[in-house]
């Protein structure tokens, strides 16, 4: 009798315990069972053992032709036959930060700038971020972050070195909310009858506005401070200060109608 291939060998006797077989194995066990059956009902064999490779095609129903190739790949490679069916990849659990772990992060960044004086690299940021906020990712999931939900980019310098920085139009907002801050501070003593011609009313329906857009980012599953543009309520008339540039009244139509505080000398 003609021996196996050490490839067929571990093929036919590997233990298959524990595993599944879909619905192309188990049908073609089932005819190889069921043709063992027939020749145990039989009492004899229905073709004879020397002809091996008919008595295969009988038993699994396979053609000639496919058992012969079959034959000659495992001849060939010596190795076990490769199931042509791929191995789905397994997802990894996706890191999500809520918005209190979001604004967190944000502040670590901004602590590299304001209080430690140094440069943010994502080695450094990652380090603080684990110490802090117990941090559950690695470099490749706070830099997906930092960069798709927190808008920051990284930009190399002089030394070759990757660092983060905010995206232009970011930095743009918060330059234009400092200098409206300067502007307000500026009126000194004009800012308290200002300040006195709000209503209740009017600090009532502020303040709802501002909770209705706080209830939707929430509910959107972000943090309002990722897209919430620095509000400024206005005490003043309608006029606007000659020093803000045509380009930048085209931006502040974007403010739902919220500019810098003026005063009329009307009032």
């Amino acid at each position: 009798m003609q021996a196996f291939p050490s490839a067929v060998r571990r093929l036919c006797f590997k233990k298959m315990g524990g595993k599944t077989l879909h619905s192309q194995a188990r049908t073609l066990a089932l005819k190889v069972l069921k043709y063992f059956e027939d020749e145990k009902s039989n009492k004899t064999y229905l073709i004879p053992v020397d002809k091996a490779l008919k008595r295969a095609c009988a038993a699994t129903g396979i053609s000639k032709a496919t058992l012969l190739r079959i034959k000659n790949e495992a001849k060939k490679t010596d190795t076990q036959t490769i199931n042509p069916r791929k191995k789905k990849k397994q997802r990894t659990n996706k890191i999500e930060l809520d918005g209190f772990d979001l604004c967190a992060l944000r502040n670590i960044v901004d602590s590299f700038y304001t209080v430690r004086k140094e440069i943010p690299t994502l080695k450094k940021i990652l380090a603080v971020a684990k110490a802090d906020i117990n941090f559950p990712g690695e470099k490749t999931t706070l830099r997906r972050i930092l960069v798709n939900y927190l808008g920051y980019k990284f930009k190399k310098c002089k030394n070759a070195r990757r660092v983060l920085m905010q995206k232009p139009d970011i930095a743009a907002w918060r330059a234009r909310y400092l200098r409206r801050k300067k502007e307000n501070s500026e009126l000194g003593a004009d800012k308290k009858p200002a300040i006195q011609s709000i209503t209740a009313s009017d600090w009532k329906k502020e303040v709802n506005h501002i909770e209705r857009l706080e209830k939707e980012y929430w509910e959107k599953d972000r943090l309002g401070e990722m897209h919430q543009r620095e509000f400024i309520i206005s005490f003043g008339g309608e006029e606007t200060s000659s020093s803000e540039s045509e380009s930048e009244s085209e931006n502040e139509d974007m403010m739902d109608g919220i500019e810098a505080i003026s005063y009329s000398d009307n009032e």
